[in-house]
């Protein structure tokens, strides 16, 4: 590596300097004390990074395994445990992302958590529809404004007889109206509607759909409620922000009448590094309505625009007398 080069150019000196170091205050470290402290600060290193996100960059366990030894085991003593721990399973690599110049890690149990998920989604299906026929009728005649596609949408999710299911919608496609609908449906019907989302502002603007709300950690934070028999659904607002564990934690706190709406856009916002449970969901099947026709933008090529982007399109059709093509890192100008 280039550092290293360098570094014999110059003569080692930062090993030089440790040497001396070491020389003049007798600082000489003890194999097998050394090889202690070198376990206990990968396994802290693993701790501490797992406790914040899903995948773990080398880079990032090697720094906290050195901090953690205060000098009491060196980086070769700490990469060659970080080995015998990649050996045994207890981490497994995971496909490197474009850009990234070192390894990343999971864990067991964070797989386990990410199958976990998908099983108690799919031991949710098939149950009650959430409201009866009379209830979708009174919502619809209380909400006229919806167009077809918000009404196909709240259709799909008053339909739904699954414990979890989601409403995927494109920026402008009228998310915060449809949610609205279905708010007044369940509650109708004799639902608690509580509003959650990963952060403060994402909070606020679910609240625009007319329910109480608050951020999911402040929800998990007060840990297991009692079952009390009430029927309550969840909406999760920005849910492909959703972390692994906080995602795990939330539904296996679900009591017997709960249901959960997942909100989002599958495209947009993935929380990476917490791991990609939504996404998971998603890809296992989660029966999900859709929010696709643009109604913020009123003029109809860049209408159409729009919604080829949303829909996946690298590139649409820009209008003649712009004379280029729009790419997708335009959409969120154009969409508002």
């Amino acid at each position: 590596m280039q550092h290293q080069r360098l570094a014999a150019e110059h003569g080692n000196q930062p090993q030089r300097v440790m040497a001396e170091a070491s020389r003049r205050w007798g600082v000489e470290l003890e194999p097998e004390r050394s090889q202690h402290v070198a376990e206990s600060a990968v396994t802290y290193a693993r701790e501490r990074g797992i406790e914040r996100t899903a995948v773990i960059d080398e880079r990032a366990l090697l720094r906290d395994a050195l901090k953690h030894t205060m000098g009491e085991a060196r980086l070769p003593e700490i990469k060659d445990e970080l080995q015998k721990r990649i050996a045994t399973g207890e981490l497994i690599e995971v496909p490197r992302r474009d850009g990234e110049a070192g390894r990343a890690f999971t864990t067991g149990q964070m797989q386990g958590y990410e199958r976990d998920i998908v099983e108690r989604m799919r031991a949710g299906r098939d149950g009650n529809v959430i409201v009866d026929g009379h209830t979708r009728e009174w919502t619809f005649k209380r909400h006229p404004h919806l167009s077809v596609s918000q009404r196909r949408a709240v259709e799909d999710v008053l339909e739904s007889r699954d414990k979890m299911m989601a409403l995927e919608g494109v920026a402008g496609a009228g998310k915060t109206t449809s949610l609205a609908a279905v708010r007044d449906a369940v509650v109708h019907h004799g639902y608690e509607v509580k509003g959650l989302a990963p952060t403060s502002r994402a909070a606020q603007k679910l609240s625009e759909a007319g329910m109480e709300t608050e951020t999911l950690q402040r929800h998990l934070a007060r840990g297991k409620q009692p079952d009390d028999g009430r029927w309550r659904l969840y909406i999760v607002d920005e849910a492909s922000m959703v972390g692994t564990r906080q995602m795990h934690t939330f539904l296996e706190r679900m009591n017997r009448y709960d249901r959960v709406l997942f909100v989002g856009d599958v495209r947009q916002h993935e929380a990476v590094e917490a791991g990609r449970p939504y996404a998971q969901l998603q890809e296992a099947g989660l029966r999900t309505a859709r929010l696709d026709e643009i109604l913020r933008q009123k003029d109809p090529v860049l209408k159409e625009t729009v919604e080829q982007l949303a829909r996946g399109s690298d590139h649409a059709p820009w209008p003649a007398n712009h004379g280029r093509r729009l790419r997708r890192a335009d959409y969120c100008c154009v969409a508002g």
